[in-house]
C-alpha cells in the first residue's frame, strides 16, 4: 500500500467494509468478489487523484458490466448534452424525478441512480447524435458530491437494455463518494500547490521546521538566498544554520515561542559557503496533522545591518585613523573598569600627545598631516598586544588602554615601545617627518576609578612629560595633580583677569656697559591673583597662548608700556626705549603691525622708543612672514630686538636677512662664562653680533667677573639682578636717580 494513501479514502474504505460486513457475510459469492474488487482498488491509489478517479471509474463500469464508463465534472457541456434528454412517459428510473429534466438528478445532488433504457428509441436519436454512433440502449448515472455539493457525475453506458439492482446502486453510490473524496484530495492539493507557489515566490525566507529544529518545508527564497538545494536545505537542522553565538539561545528561545505561540527576534544564519545572513525572524507555532511545528518567516536584513553599522561607525570610530573615538573609549573603558573590579585586577591608562604637530599642518598642509597621523594610528596598532585597545581622543592625542596589568612596569614599558617606535622617521610625499611623543599614564585603582578622573589623570601626567623635556613618559603622582589643580584655577581665573584688572607691569633695566647709564627698560608682566598671590609669568603665558588669550594680553602689555614710557616722558625724565616681548602667537596675526600702529597713534608714543622683542625661535618659523612683519615695523621706527639669543639654530646667513637691531644673549651663555668652553661661546656670539652691526645684550649677568669679561670683549649691554630686580613702576623713579638719570 502506498504510504500517501489519503486518511478520508481510508475512512472511507473502512466505512464501506462496516457497513457492509453483515451483508457479505451473508451474502453471495459474487457480492464478496465485488467488494474484494473495491477494497482492492482501495490499495492500488496512487498520490495522483485523477489515477485514482480513472481507477474507481473503470472499476465501475467492471462492476457494473457495462460497455462504457466514465466520470464527468459538471461543466457547460456536460449539462447541454444532458440538458437535451427529456423524459418521455415511459421513463424508468430510481427516485422521483418524473416530470423533470434528467440531469437534475445529477444537478441537484440526489444520492438517487438516474438512469435510462430503450435509448435507442427515436425520440432519443433526434436529441442526440451520440445515441445512434455509440449504440447507447441504456444509460446509468450517478451523481459525484464534494462537501454535498454536486460536481460530476459517474456515468454506465450499456449497447443493451438493462436495468440496475439494489446491489449495482449501492456499489455505484460508493464508487461515486470514492471519486468524491478523491475530488477533495485533488482540490486540496491544487491549493496546497498555490499557497506553496505564492510562499515559493515570496521575497520573504519561509521555512518550516518540527520542535527539535528539523527543517520540514522550505520555499524558493529560503534555499537560494543560503546557497543550498531545496533538497539540502531539508535535511538540515537550526544548529547547523545558526551562528554560534544565537545557536546558544535555541532551546531558550523554543521554550518561549512555546510559551507564546509567536515570537520575533533577530539572528544570524550561515550561508552554505559560511558568508553571514542577519535576519529578522517572526516565528509562530501551528499544529499539522496533529503535532505541534514551528512556522518561520525570516526577512533578510542585510541592507539594515549595513546602515546600522555605517551610523555605528560615524558615532563611534575616527573616519580619518579607523581608530575608536573619544566617545567609544569611554564606553569601552567603563566595560574594562567593570571587569576590574569584579576580578580585582589593576589597568592602566596611556595618554599620548604629539609635539608640534600643528608645525606639520601649517607648513606641509592638512593632507601631509593627515597621513602623518594615519602612519602614527597604524604603528600604534603594531604596539598592541592582547586585549589592549587604541583609539583617537582628538587632533593629535591618542589613548592606550592595558588590562589586566601586573605591574606598573607593564605599562611604562609599553609607553617605552611606543615612543621608541615613534622615533622611527615617517616618509611621506619625499617629506622625511621625525616624531616626538609624551605620554601620561594613569593606574586603576591608585589614580581614580572612574573613566573620568583616569582620563584627566592621565592627560595631566602627560602635559608633565610634555614641560619635562618631552620624548618621555611620565606616571601619575597627586604632587602632579596639586600643580595641574592650580593651572585649572589660572586657566579659568584667565579669561577675567583683563576685566578685573588683575594684571600689572614690573620694569627692569637694560643698562650701557660703557657709561653705566639706564638706557632702556623691559616691560614685564606680573599677574597679581586674588587667591594666589603674584603669578609669574612663566605660569600663565603658556595657558594664554592654549587658551588664544595671549592676542588681547599682549596688547594690553604693549599699551600699558607704551603710556608709561610716555608719562615718564612727560614727567621730564629722559626718553629712554620701552621693550615689549611679542609671542609667536602675536607675530602670527595678521594686523600685528596695524594694532602696534594704532596703539603708537594712540599713546602718543614715538615709535623710536619702542623696542620689540621676538625669540629666536619664532624667528625661525614661516621666515618670510615674519621678516615681511619685521620690516613693516622698522619703517614705521619701532627697533627690533632678537631675545634669547644661542637657544635656538641662527645661522649668520639668517640673522642676515632679519632686520634687527639687538641680540639679547640668554642667561644661559652668560653663566658658562667662567668655563673655557663658556667663554669661547660668549666672545663667538658677541663677535657675531659686531660683525652684523647689532648692538649686544647680556642677560644673567651676576657677579663683577662676569661684568667685566663683557665689558672686554665689546659686550654694548646687560639686564639683570646684579643692577636691578623688576621693579613696579612707582619704584623705577628712585632707581634713575640712583643711576643718575635726572630729569630735563
Amino acid at each position: 500500500m502506498t504510504k500517501t494513501k489519503h486518511l478520508l479514502t481510508n475512512k472511507l474504505a473502512g466505512d464501506f467494509n462496516q457497513s457492509t460486513s453483515k451483508q457479505t457475510e451473508s451474502g453471495t459469492g459474487q457480492e464478496k468478489n465485488r467488494l474484494a474488487a473495491i477494497n482492492q482498488c482501495f490499495l492500488k491509489f496512487d498520490v495522483n487523484p485523477d489515477l485514482n478517479i480513472k481507477l474507481l471509474t473503470d472499476l465501475c463500469g467492471e462492476l457494473l458490466a457495462g460497455d462504457y464508463a466514465f466520470y464527468s465534472r459538471l461543466n457547460q457541456n456536460m449539462l447541454h448534452s444532458l440538458g437535451s434528454w427529456h423524459a418521455p412517459p415511459n421513463f424508468n428510473h430510481i427516485g422521483k424525478p418524473d416530470g423533470h429534466i434528467c440531469y437534475d438528478v445529477i444537478k441537484q445532488g440526489s444520492n438517487e441512480i438516474f438512469f435510462l433504457s430503450h435509448v435507442q428509441s427515436s425520440h432519443y436519436k433526434q436529441t442526440d447524435p451520440n445515441v445512434h454512433l455509440l449504440n447507447i440502449h441504456t444509460y446509468v448515472a450517478r451523481a459525484v458530491k464534494r462537501a454535498d455539493v454536486a460536481i460530476g457525475a459517474l456515468c454506465v453506458i450499456y449497447t443493451r437494455d438493462f436495468t440496475p439492482s439494489e446491489d449495482d446502486k449501492n456499489i455505484m453510490g460508493i464508487i461515486a463518494s470514492a471519486i468524491g473524496v478523491e475530488e477533495e484530495r485533488k482540490q486540496y492539493q491544487e491549493e496546497l500547490r498555490f499557497k506553496s507557489q505564492l510562499l515559493d515566490e515570496a521575497n520573504d525566507i519561509i521555512w518550516a521546521h518540527d520542535l527539535k529544529g528539523n527543517i520540514i518545508y522550505c520555499n524558493k527564497a529560503a534555499s537560494r538566498s543560503h546557497g543550498y538545494s531545496y533538497e539540502e536545505f531539508k535535511s538540515l537542522n537550526l544548529r547547523d544554520l545558526d551562528t554560534p553565538e544565537f545557536a546558544n539561545l535555541i532551546e531558550a528561545r523554543m521554550q518561549e515561542l512555546l510559551a507564546k505561540g509567536e515570537l520575533a527576534f533577530e539572528s544570524a544564519h550561515f550561508r552554505k559557503d559560511k558568508t553571514i545572513l542577519p535576519v529578522e525572524v517572526h516565528a509562530r507555532v501551528i499544529e499539522l496533522q496533529g503535532k505541534k511545528i514551528v512556522l518561520a518567516i525570516n526577512r533578510d536584513i542585510t541592507e539594515r545591518k549595513n546602515a546600522e553599522e555605517k551610523i555605528y561607525y560615524m558615532a563611534y570610530y575616527d573616519p580619518l585613523t579607523n581608530l575608536p573615538n573619544r566617545w567609544l573609549i569611554k564606553n569601552q573603558l567603563v566595560q574594562e573598569l567593570a571587569r576590574a573590579r569584579l576580578y580585582q585586577q589593576r589597568l592602566a591608562v596611556l595618554f599620548l600627545d604629539l609635539h608640534r604637530f600643528k608645525l606639520t599642518n601649517d607648513t606641509l598642509g592638512h593632507s601631509v598631516g593627515d597621513r602623518l597621523l594615519q602612519g602614527v594610528a597604524d604603528r600604534l596598532r603594531s604596539c598592541l598586544r592582547k586585549g589592549c585597545f587604541i583609539g583617537r581622543m582628538g587632533d593629535d592625542e591618542f589613548i592606550i588602554v592595558l588590562p589586566n596589568i601586573s605591574y606598573i612596569e607593564d605599562a611604562t614599558g609599553m609607553a617605552g615601545e611606543v615612543i621608541q617606535t615613534l622615533q622611527l622617521p615617517f616618509n611621506i610625499d619625499g617629506h622625511k617627518l621625525h616624531v616626538n611623543a609624551s605620554i601620561g599614564i594613569a593606574i586603576y585603582p591608585d589614580h581614580g576609578d572612574n573613566p573620568e578622573i583616569l582620563l584627566k589623570n592621565a592627560n595631566n601626567a602627560m602635559y608633565y612629560a610634555k614641560d619635562h623635556g618631552g620624548s618621555g613618559y611620565q606616571v601619575c603622582t597627586s604632587h602632579m595633580n596639586d600643580n595641574f589643580s592650580r593651572s585649572l584655577i589660572l586657566e579659568n581665573s584667565l579669561r577675567q583677569v583683563l576685566k578685573r584688572q588683575e594684571f600689572i607691569l614690573y620694569y627692569q633695566p637694560q643698562v650701557d656697559l660703557k657709561t653705566g647709564q639706564i638706557i632702556g627698560m623691559e616691560a614685564l608682566i606680573r599677574w597679581q591673583h586674588p587667591d594666589l598671590g603674584m603669578v609669574a609669568p612663566d605660569e600663565f603665558i603658556s595657558l594664554a597662548e592654549s587658551t588664544g588669550l595671549i592676542g588681547p594680553i599682549g596688547e594690553w602689555v604693549l599699551k600699558t608700556a607704551c603710556v608709561q614710557n610716555k608719562a615718564w616722558q612727560a614727567a621730564g625724565l629722559p626718553p629712554f626705549l620701552m621693550a615689549v616681548n611679542m609671542s609667536a602667537r602675536q607675530f602670527r596675526q595678521r594686523d600685528l603691525v596695524h594694532t602696534v600702529d594704532e596703539v603708537l597713534k594712540e599713546t602718543g608714543l614715538n615709535p623710536a622708543w619702542l623696542t620689540l622683542e621676538i625669540t629666536e625661535s619664532v624667528a625661525m618659523q614661516n621666515t618670510q612672514n615674519i621678516i615681511a612683519a619685521l620690516k613693516q615695523l622698522k619703517e614705521m621706527g619701532v627697533q627690533i630686538a632678537m631675545d634669547d639669543f644661542g637657544k635656538g639654530y641662527s645661522s649668520l646667513s639668517h640673522l642676515r636677512q632679519l632686520p634687527i637691531d639687538k641680540i639679547k644673549i640668554d642667561r644661559s651663555f652668560t653663566w658658562d662664562i667662567n668655563t673655557v668652553n663658556g667663554a669661547n661661546i660668549m666672545k663667538a656670539a658677541i663677535a657675531m653680533g659686531k660683525s652684523l652691526n647689532l648692538r649686544v645684550l647680556a642677560e644673567g649677568v651676576e657677579n663683577g667677573e662676569q661684568l667685566e669679561f663683557l665689558k672686554t670683549h665689546g659686550c654694548d649691554e646687560a639686564q639683570s639682578y646684579l643692577f636691578s630686580r623688576p621693579l613696579p613702576a612707582i619704584e623705577v623713579i628712585k632707581l634713575l636717580d640712583k643711576y643718575q638719570v635726572t630729569k630735563k
